[in-house]
């Protein structure tokens, strides 16, 4: 089961409003994909990349592209909101 799917499974079982349940899929989607790109940094990165800058653009792209966008694309195509 992706990652997707087991997160919107547990989030579809809440007593939520509809647009409630995508904004807070959104947001988590957004956490766990900056915290593991800020864990990927802390492992490879703080070695070769020390600077602040490469731990933000660790945790910013995947939050952005991955979490925000991804779960965007997700809920489009899955029609759950």
């Amino acid at each position: 089961m992706r990652m997707e799917c087991f997160i919107w499974n547990m989030i579809n079982e809440l007593n939520i409003k509809a647009n409630s349940k995508s904004a807070l899929f959104i947001f988590i989607m957004v956490v766990i994909t900056g915290g593991l790109g800020g864990i990927a940094w802390l492992i490879a990165g703080r070695w070769f990349l020390a600077d602040f800058w490469w731990l933000v653009c660790f945790i910013g792209y995947p939050a952005v592209f991955f979490g925000f966008l991804g779960g965007v694309i997700y809920l489009y195509n899955h029609e759950f909101a």
